[in-house]
């Protein structure tokens, strides 16, 4: 008898297709839509008719390139949100549901089966990412008729970061068999940990270059022309109106940041494969 030759190419491409049907029929699509069309929105009514003098203060000229730092200030913690809905299930998911009794007897490896879940997972966030930037530029232009230069720049440095972020979900979720353990695990390492990490080096003029996070300044900064160095500023005291405080600003160095988000990405992966093959399961 014959055996069928199996095409690992169109299997692949079909576990994709699957897990984008499978996110455009969630609920996840929905919240994901709201948030990245609501969040622009809310900033551009607060930054021009609630809190522009406030703004006024904070930054002397409020041109086309703070406005728009502002919009983009906020995409890192979009990022975090939308890795949460799209990655921190995509592995637990499939132990939890107990639909792996389907899945991993057919004839496809469990790392071609991760590696595809995780580009539907970088499609969803990247398009959610662009969407972002899309209504953030709809809205400068509307204010000051320009966009800054380098927005490509800087989008293509977020959707580096929100990859290298769903890596280390990945990793995490590789780690066990329930999803709210790895979402867990993912806040408390991002939002709690390294934010504690980073603000004690920063204090001790320690520039935390390792961080993804501090890595992701550069999708900030990059709009500043010629590019920023280190230096000591002075900003408006949040404590004592009318004063102010002296900060040492550290700033990532670019090349150095691509190279953190690659690292993260890569080892996040090699993470989830070593463990996802030795899942069992129950």
């Amino acid at each position: 008898m014959k055996r069928t030759k199996i095409n690992r190419g169109k299997q692949f491409q079909d576990v994709i297709k699957f897990e984008l049907i499978k996110f455009l029929r969630s609920r996840k699509i929905r919240a994901a839509l709201i948030l990245t069309a609501t969040v622009p929105l809310l900033i551009y009514l607060l930054t021009n008719f609630v809190l522009d003098s406030f703004i006024s203060q904070i930054y002397s000229d409020s041109g086309v390139v703070n406005d728009y730092q502002i919009f983009v200030n906020f995409v890192l913690t979009l990022s975090l949100v939308n890795v949460i809905m799209f990655g921190g299930d995509s592995l637990t998911n499939d132990f939890e549901n107990k639909t792996g009794y389907t899945l991993f007897i057919n004839p496809i490896s469990r790392t071609s089966f991760l590696f595809a879940k995780f580009v539907a997972a970088s499609i969803a966030i990247t398009s959610f990412n662009i969407m972002f930037y899309i209504l953030a530029s709809i809205f400068s232009y509307a204010k000051h008729s320009a966009i800054p230069e380098n927005v490509l720049l800087s989008l293509v440095f977020a959707s580096l970061f929100s990859i290298g972020l769903l890596s280390t979900s990945f990793a995490l979720s590789s780690l066990f068999k329930r999803s709210n353990m790895s979402n867990i695990a993912f806040i408390f390492l991002w939002f709690i940990v390294m934010g504690l990490i980073e603000y004690f080096l920063v204090l001790a003029e320690i520039k935390p270059w390792w961080s993804l996070t501090y890595a992701a300044g550069i999708i900030i900064y990059i709009f500043e022309v010629p590019y920023p160095k280190d230096s000591v500023i002075d900003i408006p005291s949040l404590l004592v109106p009318g004063q102010s405080q002296t900060i040492v600003n550290l700033i990532p160095e670019i090349n150095l940041s691509i190279g953190v988000f690659l690292m993260y990405t890569i080892i996040g992966l090699m993470i989830s494969v070593l463990f996802y093959k030795r899942k069992q399961l129950s």
